[in-house]
Parts: C-alpha cells; structure tokens; sequence
C-alpha cells in the first residue's frame, strides 16, 4: 500500500521512506568516504550492494518526480502513465546531472553538500515523486491483464526476456570492471572528488567530453558507491527497452511495440553495455527520443514535439560528441519541413520561428560542457578539429589512427558492402566479446521494406519513411566516423520499430504460411532466447553471486575480470609511497592509490615517447622527469593494439623498443605474472 493512515492523515510510504533515508544520509554524512574504498576491497560485497540499491532507488525515486515537474509544461497529458514515465526520468536524471555539475563548478563536492543537495530536490519534487510511484501502483493492474492476453508462446519468450535482463541486473551488483569506466566514465569523477570540485585534469583529457550522465555518477560516488553507476544505467536499459516498445505502438501497432522490444532484448551486446558504468545507453536514449519527437512533430506539428526534440538532442550532444552527426541531420530536416510549410502559406516569420525553437532548445540543453572547453582550452570540442596545446599532435595522430582502423576499409565499395560486413566480418566492428558484438540479423529486414510498403497503412507510412531516412542518414555519419558497433547504438531502437513493421507485413496467402508468425516466433523469440543463454553462461565468468553474498572477496572477482588488477595490486601494496607507475597502452588508473599510476587515456602516450625521442637515455630522462619510478606492462593491452589496431606500426616499434632496448639498459624487470611486467628504472 502506497498511503497509510496517522491521526487521520494519509501518509505517503514512500515519502517517508525518501524522507529517513535521506535523515540517515545526513546523520552519517561525516562517515561517508567518496569510493572507490581501495582498503576495503578485500572484503566480500554485500553491504556495498545494498547500499548502492538503496541510493539508486532514491535518486531515481527523486528524478521521476522532478522529471514530471519538468515535463508538465509540455502538456501530455494523454499519453499513458508508462509513456510518460520513459520520457520523464531521463529529464530528471539529467536536471539532477546538471545540478551536480554547477555543485562541483563552486566546489561543492563534499560528501555534507551532496546530501543537501539530495535534500534540496526532494523539497522540490517529492510530492510528485509519491504520486509517480502511486501511479506505478496503479498500473500494475495494466501490466498483468497484459500478460494474461499473451500466448503461451509469448509468455515464454517474455520471461525468457525478463530472465536475461535479471542475470544483467546480477551483474551491476559487483565493483565497477569495464574498461572505459575505469579509464574516464568513473575515473573522471574520482578525481573532481578527490580534489573537492570539477577542475580542468590535463592528464586525463577524457574528461573534458560532455559529462552529464557523469555527473550523476558522480553524485552517488560522492556518496560513497561506484555500484551506483551501474545501476543507473542498467536503468537506462531498461527504459531503452520499454521506450522502443511504447513508440513502436505509438507509431503503428500494440503487436509492433512488442515485437520491437523483443528484437532489441535479443541482442547480447546490448545487455553487456547495460551492466557497465558507461553512458552509451543513455546517449542512445536520448538520441531515439530527439528522433521520435521529430516524427510526431512533423505528423502533428505541434510545437511541444519540437521543443522536446531539441532538449533531448541538446541531452544527446551532453553524453557524447558523436551526437553531432544527428543534430545534423535533425536540424536540416527541421529547417527543410519549416521551408515546406512556408511555401504552402505559412509566413516568413514562421520559417525562421520553427527552426529556432528546435535549435534553440538543444542549444541551451548542452551549452554548458561546449562553454566548459571554450573557456578552458580554446576549443568547445576538445581536443578535435581546433589547435590545441594539452594533447601533443603525435599522440592524437595515434589515437586518432586507432579509431580509424575499425571496420573493413573506406573503399567505396567497403561502404556499400558495409551493411553486410556488421554480420560476416563482425570482428572488425567489435571490442568485446567475440560474436556477441554481432548486430540482431533481424535488422536485415529492412531492407525488404520496399516490398511491404503498400501493406503498410497509409497513415503511417509518412512516419516509417522518414525513420527509414533518419536512420540510413545516421548509419551514413557512423560509417565515416569510429566504425565501432557500439556506437551504432541510438540506431537500434528505430531498426527495433522498422523490422518489427516489415514482419507484421509480411504474409503468404497462396502457401497459406504466415511469415510474419514463423519470423516472430523463431526470428525475435529465438534472438531472445540467445540473449537469455548468453548472460547466463556470462554469470558463470564474472560470479557475481560470490561476491554479493559474501563468499568471495571483491579484490578476488576483480583479478578474474580486470586483466591489469594483479598488477595494480602488486602497486598499490608492495611499492613504496613515493612510487610513481606509468602505465603504457593502459588508460584504467580508478583502482590505483591517489597519485601513484599514470594512465595511457590515450593509449598511444608511450609510442608518441618513443617517436618523438632519439635514444634510451633521452627516454629515461624524461622519465624522471616526470618523476615515474616504473613502468606497469599489461601485454594484453599491447597485443590488442598492435595485432588488431597498429595501421602504422607505431605500437609495435614503440613496444619492440621497450622490451628489446630501452628495458634491458636502464631499467630492472620483475614479472608479477605471465601478461602483467614491471620495470623499475634505474634512477
């Protein structure tokens, strides 16, 4: 029950709950260390986990009211209670963001202001919040007469669905482990924190990117979990998931959400990047709904439409640079509809009006980081495009040559077999886990559109073919771009909707063979359960269970994962406190000890060094001047670099210059296992 009654008063529960937390948050505030807790991790996991649980239920407690305040003014209010939701905590979510953002900016980031500032959005918003979740009460009743219409076929492949997405929630209970994370997405807030606010870090150059889902994370670190990251966006899975299914049956049909929810849940990958403290997932959200608020604006033309495109690319542009290919593409469309309709009697100040509103929004929405980077390095896009002074131009000729060397070429014909290529040659395109990375193959349904058109109801066909140019105008500025699949991701959702559509189309009269069951059922329900034995089989590589229930330490998990952590570990107990690591091909310093590792964010530091110097003794001494006493060799780092991502060789001379000359001169070599060697140098 969602109220109870005292003195005659009806009494939110969830409030309440939200209101002693929040006490407790404040009471303790002084015992409260921002994570990570490097002294703690050889203890088993399971307060963390509870507590990263807790946080995570109040802040998104807390943002699915703000995001209703904030949503209000846009006046939907005939959109169901679950459409709402989808498109409401993204904006509270990012209006918590940027509020942690300013917080840090005035130097705020003390574990006293973060818990005020919690307090501060809950008077703001936790009336609302009370009412979301007396709402969510409510719908259940929804939701289960749903799934009492469903096949018994259907039922299983929606709990086949709901088993996958359990194994990844398993997953997000255990200290943050992937790559990125460790490099920037955590690191980055680590050490605002570690300073007390949000400064330029000129040795990690990542983090001048946009920063707001971050902040977020940022928030509950400060708090004292790095759980809390993933949990967050394992949230924005789930909303991924639901979103592209509720525009789906927006845009065409019940039968057509389902199915788009079924294809998206039967791609493993994107359950992977669900469970990790990245903030793809989110990008991709906010992407899809810029996308789909454009389609309803130029169905219905209303302006509320518009005004929600723009904030949620202006929200896209906020989580990744790669966005700008689609903020592209999304104002010239707009400018193009605001033409169209002037020279059917719209006036000129009605053309120009459109466009503004659109571009105006987005503008606003993501200013702040563009501002950030002008302010603090000349350009508002660092470290690209403009002359830049942090990054020397070798190594971001190198770390640029490494994003160009994904996928199969840049041949004309590469780019027309490019689509074809995702699937047969899915090893170029991936970074991960093998066949895993491979797109759903229901995606190359879409290509049979041109076929079903007609089968399709004329009021929608307006929609689908410019989703259709939407999203082959994307895949365009993905192809010429970092041709990693991940970053095909804000695609999904509209080839989710778009393959869906084809299969409902699809019928055969003459065989009497219903295709559109036969893909249903064995194409999506298949990819399901694929996904399904995937992350299952995936528990037992991680074993979260372990360390959630205590049975394994998290130092032990993370030695199993994080091919580099034996090494750090090794650092951070047996080296002395003055010592000073450099760690080349390697960008994860989050579980070093403050200021003794640094990372390779760039992962071409060292081969610029080698480059750029003549000799040995000229690379010891710049060593030493940097006051690095060793050197930290990850060999799976190197080898992924230079077997897989070398287009020029300079890892591999780099890396021959390191074990065959530089090492043996100057410096003395101990191999603390069979991947990770650690140089000392001779001072």
């Amino acid at each position: 029950m969602e109220h109870f009654s005292l003195k005659k008063r009806s009494i939110p529960v969830s409030g309440w709950v939200a209101f002693l937390f929040l006490m407790g948050l404040l009471v303790f505030h002084g015992r409260i260390t921002p994570a990570p807790h490097l002294e703690d991790l050889d203890s088993g996991g399971t307060l963390d986990a509870l507590y990263a649980l807790a946080l995570a239920a109040l802040v998104l407690f807390l943002a699915a009211g703000l995001g209703r305040l904030l949503l209000k003014p846009f006046k939907l209010t005939e959109w169901s209670f679950l459409e709402r939701t989808v498109i409401s905590l993204p904006l509270g979510l990012a209006a918590i963001g940027y509020g942690e953002f300013l917080l840090g900016l005035l130097g705020g980031l003390k574990p006293l202001h973060q818990v005020l500032y919690l307090i501060v959005i809950a008077c703001i918003a936790l009336r609302e919040s009370t009412r979301f979740v007396r709402e969510a009460c409510a719908s259940v009743k929804t939701i289960r007469q749903s799934w009492l219409e469903f096949t018994l076929l259907q039922k299983v492949f929606a709990a086949a669905g709901a088993l996958a997405l359990l194994f990844t929630f398993l997953q997000t209970l255990t200290p943050p482990w992937d790559y990125d994370g460790l490099m920037y997405h955590l690191q980055g807030p680590r050490l605002f924190l570690e300073a007390g606010r949000i400064l330029p870090l000129p040795e990690n150059w990542l983090t001048y990117y946009p920063f707001i889902w971050e902040m977020v994370y940022m928030l509950g670190m400060g708090l004292g979990s790095d759980i809390f990251a993933r949990l967050i966006n394992f949230s924005f899975l789930l909303l991924m998931i639901s979103s592209t299914g509720l525009f789906g049956s927006r845009f065409f049909s019940s039968r057509a959400g389902y199915l788009s929810a079924g294809i998206l849940v039967g791609i493993p990958i994107l359950l992977i990047w669900g469970q990790f403290a990245y903030v793809d997932i989110a990008w991709s959200i906010t992407q899809f709904y810029a996308v789909a608020f454009f389609l309803l604006w130029s169905k219905e033309r209303r302006i509320n439409y518009l005004f929600l495109a723009g904030i949620f690319q202006g929200l896209a542009l906020s989580s990744k640079y790669m966005a700008l290919g689609s903020a592209a593409i999304l104002t010239l469309l707009v400018l193009f509809f605001s033409v169209k309709d002037s020279s059917t009697g719209k006036d000129f100040k009605q053309k120009i009006k459109i466009p503004l509103i659109f571009i105006l929004s987005m503008v606003v929405v993501t200013s702040p980081w563009y501002i950030k980077n002008l302010l603090w390095t000349g350009s508002p896009v660092f470290p690209f495009y403009l002359p830049q002074t942090i990054v020397d131009p070798t190594e971001l000729r190198i770390a640029v040559d490494y994003t160009k060397s994904f996928g199969t070429g840049n041949k004309w014909y590469d780019f027309l077999f490019l689509p074809i290529n995702l699937f047969l040659q899915f090893y170029k395109f991936g970074t991960f886990m093998g066949n895993a990375d491979i797109p759903n193959p229901i995606f190359l349904l879409g290509f049979f559109f041109p076929f079903v058109r007609k089968k399709i109801p004329q009021s929608s066909r307006p929609v689908l073919d410019w989703m259709i140019v939407i999203t082959a105008l994307q895949f365009c500025t993905w192809a010429l771009g970092m041709q990693q699949n991940r970053f095909l991701l804000p695609i999904y959702p509209q080839l989710c909707i778009i393959s869906s559509v084809v299969i409902l189309s699809i019928s055969n009269q003459k065989t009497r063979v219903r295709f559109d069951q036969v893909l249903s059922i064995g194409g999506v329900g298949g990819m399901i359960i694929v996904s399904c034995v995937f992350m299952f089989r995936f528990l037992f590589v991680t074993e979260p269970y372990n360390v959630f229930l205590g049975i394994t330490t998290k130092s032990t998990m993370l030695k199993n994962v994080v091919n580099d952590f034996s090494g750090i570990e090794y650092i951070n107990k047996q080296l002395p406190p003055d010592a000073k690591v450099f760690m080349p091909w390697d960008g994860r310093g989050y579980y070093c000890a403050p200021g003794k590792c640094v990372a390779d964010v760039s992962q071409a530091k060292w081969s610029t060094v080698v480059l750029e110097m003549t000799s040995t003794e000229e690379v010891s001494q710049w060593l030493i001047s940097q006051n690095i006493s060793h050197i930290l060799l990850n060999l799976n780092d190197v080898y992924y670099f230079i077997y897989a991502h070398d287009p020029k060789g300079d890892h591999n001379r780099a890396y021959e210059f390191l074990l065959n000359d530089f090492g043996p001169q100057e410096t003395e070599l101990k191999e603390i296992s069979q991947e990770i060697l650690l140089f000392s140098i001779h001072q």
